[in-house]
């Protein structure tokens, strides 16, 4: 059975709006995450690939 969630964050810290998106997918789906995709708004395409993955 495949799970699946959704979040939205408007923070305008990129690695924050992570955290925060992660965390309340985390909590939604009460499992281990073997996916996530991750899309990114021009509000922050300034991002480094490094700064979401130390986030998670």
């Amino acid at each position: 059975m495949a799970l699946f969630a959704s979040s939205l964050s408007q923070h305008p810290n990129s690695i924050e709006a992570t955290g925060e998106v992660i965390g309340t997918i985390l909590e939604s789906i009460n499992t281990k995450i073997s996916l996530a995709l991750i899309f990114v708004t021009k509000m922050n395409s300034g991002w480094k690939a490094h700064d979401f993955s130390s986030a998670l």
